[in-house]
């Protein structure tokens, strides 16, 4: 159980420009505006994840990479997974490198000190658009109303994945 006390790292991944691949960005934004006077949430962006982020791994307990990913679920899909985490391509990594677990896996054989880590991802279509499509921006709708929620979701040690289901209105319908 994540507690009140306890301090997360939120780090947006991908580009910071518009469509699917920048939702995690805008998200971030989003979040560290409407979150700046909490104590136990902090909010960074980084295009893909690298070596840079050593030294956050040394001080941080807890680190989230919210990142567009594809893994053959729904468009809109939520998954949140420990990190490493098999089946799942994070956006960020598409024009090289390997993301966050990529980055945890080289820490690893260099000896680093490596925090708790998750990844919280929105499923997309795969298709580079100027606009991010509406399910994937329903989704990150959803994760900035129910923030609080999403923290006690990131206790757990399995993935868990909140399917995309959004009634005609475009609100979400159920998400569990």
């Amino acid at each position: 159980m994540v507690r009140a006390s306890d301090s997360i790292l939120f780090i947006g991944c991908g580009t910071p420009s518009g469509g699917d691949d920048g939702i995690a960005q805008t998200l971030t934004m989003r979040l560290a505006t409407e979150h700046a006077g909490r104590t136990n949430v902090r909010f960074d962006s980084v295009g893909t994840p690298d070596v840079d982020l050593f030294e956050l791994f040394d001080t941080e307990d807890h680190i989230v990479f919210l990142d567009a990913v594809t893994s053959g679920r729904e468009p809109g899909s939520i998954v949140i997974a420990p990190l490493p985490c098999s089946g799942i391509s994070q956006r960020c990594a598409v024009g090289g490198g390997d993301g966050a677990a990529g980055l945890l896996a080289l820490a690893r054989s260099l000896g680093r000190r490596l925090p708790r880590t998750t990844l919280v991802g929105i499923e997309v279509s795969g298709d580079a658009a100027e606009t991010a499509s509406p399910l994937v921006v329903q989704s990150a709708n959803w994760i900035a109303e129910h923030f609080d929620e999403l923290q006690h979701l990131l206790a757990a040690r399995e993935m868990i994945v909140l399917p995309a289901t959004f009634d005609q209105e475009g609100e979400v319908a159920c998400m569990s």
